[in-house]
């Protein structure tokens, strides 16, 4: 009875370790093409918006309401992000990774 319990123990500790082993690959590599609305633009790294919230590529989840996050990466996050994520380098690289329930203008072209 006692081996019995202790290999039930161990296969359900063993199928939960792969679970949550395998979650952050899975939730990466699942991809919803039908769901996912996804608008690329141009290169604008070095614009600088002066404070105006824009994003050239955008992300939305078709959801009611949408879901969408900006992707771009630049130099500095626009005025109106609440939550900017920027690396250490220099020059830093910077990604707005706030989710709103509409899409960002597009960015102005450079003159």
């Amino acid at each position: 009875m006692a081996s019995t319990v202790k290999s039930i123990l161990m296969i359900i500790s063993l199928v939960l370790a792969i679970v949550f082993a395998a979650s952050p690959v899975s939730e990466a590599r699942l991809t919803f093409p039908s769901i996912l609305m996804t608008s690329f633009g141009t290169d604008t790294t070095e614009i600088d918006c002066d404070g105006i919230a824009c994003c050239d590529t955008t992300i939305c989840l078709e959801s009611c309401p949408p879901k969408c996050s900006c992707k771009d990466i630049r130099e500095k996050c626009h005025a109106a992000c609440k939550n900017c994520s920027c690396t250490k380098s220099i020059p830093p690289q910077c990604q707005c990774m706030d989710v709103t329930n509409y899409r960002y203008a597009r960015c102005p072209i450079p003159k």
